[in-house]
């Protein structure tokens, strides 16, 4: 394994919409396909949520809309509010040997 390393690439809360302190707060864990050049959604725990962008800022702007949309689909008898959520990013690379 040598000359790899992992990389965080970006780890920040973001605010979908207004939340008070009993709003859960939903991770998104995304990955970067070198191949496709995209980053996606790896792993999260918004129920449904499946999305790539070719940017993180551009990711980012994606999961503002689509958060708050899948989980008022989701539980329809809860009004629309402001969601945080933690965004983490990670890119594997490799270093020159």
């Amino acid at each position: 394994m040598s000359g790899v390393r992992g990389t965080l690439v970006a780890c920040r809360v973001a605010l979908c919409a207004d939340i008070d302190m009993s709003t859960k707060s939903y991770t998104v864990a995304c990955l970067w396909d070198d191949e496709a050049q995209v980053w996606y959604v790896a792993e999260t725990d918004v129920p449904g949520l499946a999305t790539e962008a070719a940017t993180l800022e551009e990711l980012e702007r994606k999961l503002m809309q689509m958060i708050p949309e899948l989980l008022e689909l989701n539980d329809a008898d809860q009004p629309r509010q402001r969601v945080p959520f933690e965004l983490i990013a990670r890119k594997q690379e490799f270093a020159p040997a």
